[in-house]
């Protein structure tokens, strides 16, 4: 049995306390000038968020089975998968890379000024980056797995997965791939608690410094820490003696949920599900669905105070739909949710890991904007269930996977 202590890393319980009070805390500290005050319903409903999350820790601590049943699946089966899913993944970059002229990096080399969100053919490159964390889980699931040490190609394959975002110029994908693979290490790893915690707070620091070195050079003319002057003045020394990604971070998290503060006592709901369910409609199709003038960033706006952050975290949707009551109803939900795919992803089946990956780094999202309710985590947990299925049918024994190569 694997060292469950370190389950706490990733319990989703746990997560929701610890991300909703760190967010709390930061707006609290007002180290910028555009935060609102952290009172009225936006307070009340991060406090419930923290709140249900602290009972339903306290009800899987004491009345769930601490190990369900193992349910471990084929290596040999998944190798082939992610085989056919490598080849397919790299001939979609290639048609991608083709189509579009380019992609981030090349574009920067080039100096050709092209809109980081204006990724040209927004479904096919949304499949090419889902396959990312796919292939990701995957691979980082067969190296622990297999008693080969060296595997030359899986940690060929491995490198290129962790580059990809590097070469595409994309914090979210490195924070989501990040996140996934930290998620997949710990629900099979055998290491110490605290090994593991000092080795993830290196990778966050160092994650921290890439996030502000990307963002940086990706503003308009390249200018660095672009959000400085939003500092108060009596942090600013601090601020910039840290490397900007810091001041990123902070203004990622903080002003986000501010967006909710500012306008979710005004906010009028709609009463209709688009603007929680409209990111499950692939791009190509979101005109057809809702029409030309409903799209993501026109709902969110309707509750945003600084049209240079305009995400709101992942009650947005619940909120601009049903206003406080669904924020709450909202957030009960995803609690749920995820306690379901933890629990799942206990068994050691790697399908169900994977599809608690995508919800475990959409719990870190929430705080940013709705990860849960778009087609990149459906088609994770879609392919994990199949995974899950087809994978299972025969025992694994270890002859076979002193075996296991990626061919």
């Amino acid at each position: 049995m694997k060292n469950i202590k370190l389950n706490i890393l990733i319990d989703p319980m746990a997560i929701y306390i610890i991300i909703w009070s760190i967010t709390a805390l930061l707006i609290s500290l007002g180290l910028t000038v555009n935060l609102e005050n952290f009172s009225g319903e936006g307070a009340l409903l991060v406090y419930i968020t923290i709140f249900t999350a602290t009972g339903f820790l306290f009800y899987e601590k004491h009345f769930l089975k601490k190990y369900p049943k193992e349910d471990r699946i084929d290596l040999f089966k998944l190798q082939r998968l992610a085989n056919n899913l490598f080849s397919i993944w790299i001939a979609l970059i290639i048609i991608y890379s083709y189509l579009a002229g380019g992609f981030g990096l090349l574009w920067l080399i080039k100096g050709i000024q092209v809109d980081y969100a204006d990724v040209q053919i927004p479904s096919l490159w949304g499949l090419n980056i889902t396959l990312c964390y796919i292939l990701g889980c995957i691979y980082l699931f067969l190296i622990i797995n297999s008693k080969i040490k060296y595997n030359i190609k899986l940690y060929v394959r491995m490198i290129l997965i962790l580059i990809f975002p590097i070469l595409i110029f994309s914090r979210n994908v490195m924070l989501q791939l990040f996140l996934q693979l930290i998620c997949v290490a710990v629900l099979n790893s055998n290491v110490k608690l605290f090994k593991s915690l000092t080795k993830i707070l290196l990778a966050i620091l160092i994650l921290i410094y890439i996030f502000g070195l990307v963002g940086d050079n990706r503003t308009v003319d390249g200018v660095p820490n672009p959000f400085s002057s939003y500092v108060i003045e009596d942090y600013k020394y601090m601020m910039s003696s840290l490397p900007s990604g810091f001041t990123w971070i902070y203004m990622y998290i903080t002003a986000n949920y501010n967006n909710v503060l500012y306008s979710i006592s005004s906010n009028v709901p709609t009463y209709e599900f688009y603007p929680i369910l409209m990111n499950l409609v692939p791009g190509a199709l979101k005109e057809i669905v809702f029409g030309e003038a409903i799209n993501t960033n026109s709902v969110v706006s309707s509750i945003v105070k600084d049209p240079n952050l305009t995400v709101a975290s992942f009650y947005a949707g619940p909120i601009i739909a049903f206003g406080l009551a669904g924020g709450i109803v909202g957030g009960l939900f995803i609690q749920i949710f995820s306690l379901f795919w933890y629990r799942l992803a206990l068994t050691k089946n790697f399908g169900y890991e994977l599809c608690y990956s995508a919800i475990f780094a959409c719990m870190f999202f929430s705080i940013f904007y709705d990860a849960f309710f778009t087609m990149g985590t459906l088609t994770q947990i879609i392919v994990g269930i199949f995974i899950a299925k087809k994978c299972r049918n025969k025992p694994v024994f270890l002859n076979q996977i002193d075996k296991v190569e990626a061919c």
